[in-house]
Order: structure tokens, then sequence, then C-alpha cells
């Protein structure tokens, strides 16, 4: 039997029995699978909605729409060997939010960053956050800590990126613990000066106690 495991109401688990994803309605679990180049996939069995035609699929076929003919999406975007950048970007949310065995599982999947039900689905990613996207652009989730949805993300420049990221950094200070941002408003400090700091390795304490260097004529 496959592992379940535990899943808040808004993001999906592993478990997929008596889900429905593109018209394709999964049954049960089918067992593992090995691939070609030796790694294990659990499979499901299933039936496509649409013609009736019982399958049998990896769980990421499934969620990407890539199982029953009848049932393939045709939005343009997944050409293949020409993905559109939007298909690029939703597809490794997908990845990120899902796969145990991804390269980033630790800072996504394995720490219970999710994707919420509505975006397994590329149009509906498409319908919310296309109309907003340009060129240069890359997803970015306003709280750090909860996962892929329309109201927990926008699009940023990789700089506004890397500022976010800097800000989510929590320094301690005699007991305390505040993000930059907070740590900025309290001590005066300005927040390029304490994301500097942290750049150049200094201590929590050095970052936020340092005399800021004033110059005089």
């Amino acid at each position: 039997m496959p592992v379940k495991l535990n899943t808040q109401s808004q993001f999906i688990g592993k478990d997929l029995s008596g889900v429905t994803f593109h018209h394709i309605e999964i049954i049960s679990y089918a067992g593992m699978f090995t691939k070609p180049c030796g790694a294990k996939v659990p499979y499901w069995n299933c039936i496509c909605k649409k013609c009736n035609a019982p399958k049998i699929a990896s769980g990421s076929n499934i969620k990407l729409g890539k199982v029953c003919k009848c049932n393939r999406i045709k939005h343009g975007h997944s050409k293949r060997g020409n993905w559109s950048a939007l298909y690029q970007c939703w597809s490794g949310i997908i990845q990120r939010s899902t796969n145990k065995r991804s390269t980033f599982a630790k800072r996504y999947v394995l720490r219970g960053i999710g994707v919420c039900r509505r975006w397994l689905k590329f149009e509906n990613f498409l319908a919310d956050m296309g109309p907003t996207w340009r060129k240069g652009l890359t997803i970015d989730r306003i709280n750090n800590n909860k996962g892929y949805c329309k109201s927990n993300c926008k699009w940023s420049t990789r700089m506004e990126q890397s500022h976010n990221r800097e800000n989510n950094i929590m320094l301690k200070l005699k007991g305390e613990v505040h993000c930059v941002s907070e740590w900025s408003r309290l001590l005066g400090i300005h927040a390029n000066t304490i994301r500097a700091r942290i750049r150049r390795g200094l201590s929590h304490e050095d970052t936020l106690t340092r005399p800021i260097r004033r110059i005089t004529d």
C-alpha cells in the first residue's frame, strides 16, 4: 500500500486515490514500477471520464494531463521542445511542490511547501498569473512559509526576489528574534545596511549592533 502523507486541506499530498485531475479519476494504487533509469515510481489505476478508457499511469503524468489522448491539453504553451516561459515556471512549481526526489525537496515539498489544487491544472495557473507576467519576471511567494496559490504569489524581478529572501532571514539578539525589516524599524538601521552585513558573513550580534560609519568633513 502507498504511504499516506499528512496534508493540509488546500494542498495535495502523495496518496492520490479518489482524486480527479484533467478528467482522469484515480481509482486505486497499482504498485511500484521501475523506470529505465532504475528509479522506482508509484503508478495508479485510473479511468478517463471523457472516453471511459481504463489507464495505468504515474502520478506526475496524471497531474500534467499526459494520460489519455482525448484529454491532452491544447493551450499552445507546451509544444515539444519549445515550452513557453509560463509553462516552464508552472512545471517548476509542480516539481518543487510534489516531487520528494527533487534536488530542492528539502526546501519545498519536505518542508510542507505545496501547491493549491487549482494550480495542478496549467490553464488555471495561466488564468490567475498569466495576465500580469512580463519577460524577466519570476514567480515569488509572498510568505516564504506558505505554498503556491494565487493569494500568496506575485511576479518579481530576480533582484526583488533576492531582497525578499534576505528580508525573511530571522536574526536573534538578546533573546529577541525578528526579520530584517522588523529589526530595521526597531533599531533605526537601514534594511540595506543589515542585508549587506548578512552577505559579508557577520554574526547576528555584529550585524545589528556594529556602529554605522558616518562621513565627516
